[in-house]
């Protein structure tokens, strides 16, 4: 007794026969179209073989109402006037590829608001940068060295007659010869000023708006030290 003969089918042809697009196929069965490609053409290069492969085949053949051990028959997609499978899977391609697209735009936008952020964080926040060529750059420029005057005591003198005085400030000498009656001189120091004068009694020396008495030790009976330390008061 002879064996039934199997159907050859060929899955394109007869899809096209009850007018329907690889689209339908996959909205009706879920299966997708590359191995709807696979099917049609025997090209298996983008598919999974195996149980996938088989359960593909068996929900193709379903729809068309063809036996289940039908044998398909491939004919490579250069055999056909159209390329409608291979064209949906180019379309579903291009569709990723512009997400792909839009989503790296999407990424560079973020980074360049991210980058503005930080560029305007660090423009508001120059001491925290430590760059050899700032330094360098200021460095270069002269500028001034502030006089600490709002620290300091306020120290002023006056005679009400001719006075010789020796003022030295900080170690240094910054007045050897008479003093003007009646004008007011006055001194900022850091660490110590030092007066000489030869004549006590007219000289008047005040500490902040304050006059004070002579302060230190006599050298001889004609002169007397103010010797006023900073750390002192």
């Amino acid at each position: 007794m002879k064996s039934k003969k199997r159907k050859r089918v060929h899955l394109r042809t007869e899809r096209k026969k009850r007018g329907w697009s690889a689209r339908h196929i996959y909205e009706q069965t879920k299966v997708p179209l590359r191995y709807i490609e696979a099917l049609e053409t025997g090209n298996m290069e983008s598919v999974q073989k195996g149980s996938r492969l088989l359960e593909a085949r068996m929900r193709y053949l379903t729809l068309l109402n063809l036996p289940l051990d039908s044998k398909i028959t491939f004919v490579g997609p250069n055999m056909y006037s159209d390329t409608e499978t291979t064209g949906n899977l180019q379309t579903e391609g291009a569709s990723k590829t512009v997400a792909y697209s839009i989503i790296l735009v999407m990424i560079a936008v973020i980074c360049i608001k991210l980058t503005g952020i930080i560029v305007d964080a660090v423009q508001n926040d120059t001491p925290l940068i430590q760059s050899s060529s700032i330094e360098a750059t200021a460095s270069s420029i002269s500028t001034p060295a502030p006089v600490p005057t709002a620290h300091h005591p306020d120290f002023r003198l006056y005679t009400t007659g001719n006075v010789f005085a020796t003022i030295t400030v900080d170690g240094k000498e910054v007045h050897n010869d008479t003093l003007t009656p009646n004008k007011r001189y006055n001194f900022d120091f850091t660490k110590k000023i030092e007066i000489w004068s030869n004549n006590v009694s007219l000289l008047h020396v005040e500490l902040h708006g304050k006059r004070i008495a002579p302060q230190g030790s006599v050298a001889n009976e004609r002169k007397l030290i103010f010797a006023i330390d900073r750390a002192s008061l």
